[in-house]
């Protein structure tokens, strides 16, 4: 539990990176707003998206990579082994 826990900790910052593209996707859907501001917040959001991707998209790879790096190294194991054996895992399991 607590290689869980360490592992979601240390998701917290790409979380918040990964808000900022979230707020202009959803700032284009508000009614009544000015055309202006609809059509830059569609451009911000078109160079953002790949943030959006990177963060949120592969979240479930990070915690794969996370917890298995911290369960390794709580159990004095081989970190990069766990981190090579979590993700060959979440590959067979993920397809």
């Amino acid at each position: 539990m607590k290689a869980v826990r360490q592992g979601m900790m240390a998701l917290v910052p790409i979380t918040l990176v990964g808000a900022i593209p979230v707020l202009f996707q959803q700032l284009g859907g508000i009614p009544k707003l000015p055309d202006w501001i609809v059509s830059v917040a569609n451009y911000i959001n078109n160079i953002t998206s790949p943030i959006h991707f990177a963060t949120f998209g592969l979240m479930s790879v990070y915690v794969a990579v996370f917890v298995a790096y911290y369960y390794a190294k709580e159990r004095k194991l081989w970190d990069i082994g766990a981190i090579v054996t979590a993700l060959m895992s979440f590959v067979v399991v993920a397809v």
